[in-house]
C-alpha cells in the first residue's frame, strides 16, 4: 500500500488528463496512458482494496525509461479487494460494496462477474482496455508473477519451475500434479482433501519455493 502511495504522489504533481474522446477501445497507447490509467483507476479502488498492483508491461518498464518507449496494447492490474458479511446468516464474507460500486462508476464490464469473477476485462475512459485480476488471497503472489510476464517467462521459467517440483495449475491455484487429471486441456484436481501448496507472503518468497533467484520485473522480456 505504501508503494501504490508513493506512485500515486509521483502521478499527483504531474498529472495532465487523459482524452476520453472516442467509443472503440484504442489498440495501443503510450506507456504513459496505460500508467495514468492504473494510478487514477487504482487510487479510486486502492480503499477498498488489502493489495492492488499494476502488472503486466507497465510493472515491467516502471524504472526503465528506455522500455517505456514501447506502445502498450493494455493495462494489467492485480488486486485483492476486501470482504464483508453478506449479512446472511453463516454466509461466506463477499467482495466489498465499495469496490464494486467503484467499478460501475468508472468503467465498462465487458467480461465477468463484478461480485464473484476471477478476471474482469474492463474499459476505462471509453477506450482504455484494462484486464483485472482478483485471485484468490492464498494465490495473490503466484498470480502476480505470472500477469507480471512476459508471457514466455510465465511459461518457461514459472510454469516450467512448478512442474519439475510436481504441481500443476488448475482454477483453484496450484495442485499436485498426482493428485490432477487433465480435461479438455485443464488441470482438474480429482483429490477430495488435495495436498495445498504454502501461502506466499511476497513475490521473492513464490521464486524461493520455486527454487530459482528472484528476476527483477524488467529482466523479464
Amino acid at each position: 500500500r505504501l508503494f501504490f502511495h508513493v506512485l500515486f504522489l509521483q502521478w499527483h504533481y504531474a498529472k495532465k488528463p487523459i482524452s476520453s474522446a472516442g467509443v472503440q477501445a484504442r489498440e495501443f497507447m503510450t506507456y504513459e496512458t496505460a500508467y495514468r490509467a492504473f494510478i487514477e483507476l487504482g487510487q479510486e479502488l486502492y480503499t477498498f482494496c488489502e493489495k492492488i498492483e499494476v502488472a503486466g508491461s507497465v510493472r515491467r518498464a516502471l524504472i526503465t525509461p528506455s522500455m517505456q518507449e514501447r506502445e502498450v496494447k493494455d493495462v494489467e492490474i492485480v488486486a485483492l479487494p476486501l470482504t464483508e458479511n453478506s449479512g446472511l446468516f453463516d454466509d461466506a464474507p463477499v467482495r466489498s460494496k465499495g469496490f464494486c460500486d467503484v467499478l460501475k462508476s468508472n468503467v465498462s464490464i465487458l467480461q465477468g462477474d463484478i461480485n464473484t469473477g476471477r478476471y474482469l476485462k474492463l474499459l476505462y475512459q471509453k477506450d482504455i482496455k484494462i484486464d483485472l485480476f482478483l485471485p484468490e488471497k492464498y494465490d495473490f503472489y503466484r498470480q502476480f508473477a505470472i500477469r507480471t510476464g512476459s508471457a514466455e517467462f510465465a511459461k518457461n521459467v514459472l510454469a516450467s519451475g512448478w512442474r519439475k517440483l510436481g504441481w500443476v495449475g488448475t482454477k483453484d491455484g496450484l495442485r499436485r500434479e498426482a493428485e490432477c487429471k487433465p480435461e479438455e486441456k485443464v488441470w482438474t484436481c480429482k483429490a477430495k482433501k488435495p495436498t495445498l501448496p504454502p501461502v506466499w507472503n511476497s513475490e521473492k518468497e513464490f521464486f524461493d519455493w520455486l527454487g530459482i533467484e528472484y528476476v527483477e520485473p524488467h529482466n523479464r522480456g
